[in-house]
């Protein structure tokens, strides 16, 4: 099922950071190889996204990006 979510966290030189799904106070990971638009997304920007739980916790995939921050801070 796909869900949405706003980039709370994003390390564009290490290609990774945290959305925050709708609805929940529980953070999910997230890889810039797991965009489908291989976008790099910024702090704000509102994502849709399967997820998948693997061995180290609950990661989102074939992210898309939705709405774009308005200049959020990184």
């Amino acid at each position: 099922m796909r869900t949405t979510g706003k980039v709370i966290r994003f390390t564009p030189e290490q290609g990774y950071g945290w959305i925050l799904p709708e609805g929940s106070r529980k953070a999910i990971f997230l890889h810039s190889n797991d965009t489908l638009d291989k976008i790099v997304p910024r702090v704000g920007d509102i994502l849709e996204f399967d997820v998948e739980t693997k061995s180290k916790g609950d990661r989102a995939v074939r992210a898309v990006l939705l709405d774009e921050s308005q200049g959020g801070a990184q």
